[in-house]
């Protein structure tokens, strides 16, 4: 994420509203980035849980 936040440089004077966004993202990154992608760090544990959200549709329909 912080190479991602290095690559967008957005210019202040051209662009106000995405310079606005990248410095909000970068207070925000500082401030949780640690605790957002903690499940990557953990063997096993999936980094979503877009499958068992499927499952739960699956069952729901039927």
């Amino acid at each position: 994420m912080e190479e991602l936040l290095q690559q967008f440089v957005p210019e202040p004077q051209q662009h106000p509203a995405q310079f606005a966004l990248k410095k909000k993202l970068q207070q925000l990154w500082h401030k949780y980035g640690a605790n957002l992608l903690h499940c990557y760090d953990i063997p096993g544990l999936p980094p979503d849980n877009l499958k068992m959200e499927a499952l739960f549709s699956h069952l729901r329909r039927h």
